[in-house]
């Protein structure tokens, strides 16, 4: 007869690694203090790949290369960035994508307020 032990997720018990085995436990860590740069903008695909981008660059540079594909790929992406040049590249992108040229100038993607313009509330 077969005893079943019931293992409890939340106990670890800790057992000696042969000399072979010592690579797999041993873990260097970068700086933990490290700032977290803010999100540029998040791309995602209908495999239920999710990507984030600090680099706006590189975020760009995933627009361009994947939105083509989006019909197939399931592509989506959302600037998160307040910075206009980035949101207004990211509009040409896709303005291009259909042979058409971006009506709105960069200081349409600017967002500071107007002088005396309230929004919301009653």
């Amino acid at each position: 007869m077969q005893k079943t032990i019931k293992s409890n997720p939340t106990k670890f018990e800790l057992k000696p690694a042969s000399s072979h085995e010592a690579g797999f436990f041993y873990v260097q860590r970068q700086n933990q203090v490290q700032e977290q740069k803010p999100l540029v903008g998040r791309a995602s695909f209908a495999s239920g790949e999710h990507l984030e981008f600090t680099d706006a660059e590189a975020y760009l540079q995933c627009i361009r290369e994947e939105l083509p594909y989006r019909q197939t790929t399931g592509f989506r992406y959302e600037t998160l960035t307040d910075d206009p040049v980035v949101r207004k590249e990211a509009d040409d992108i896709l303005y291009d994508l259909y042979g058409e040229e971006n009506p709105r100038p960069l200081k349409d993607y600017d967002n500071t307020p107007q002088q005396g313009l309230t929004m919301g509330g009653m």
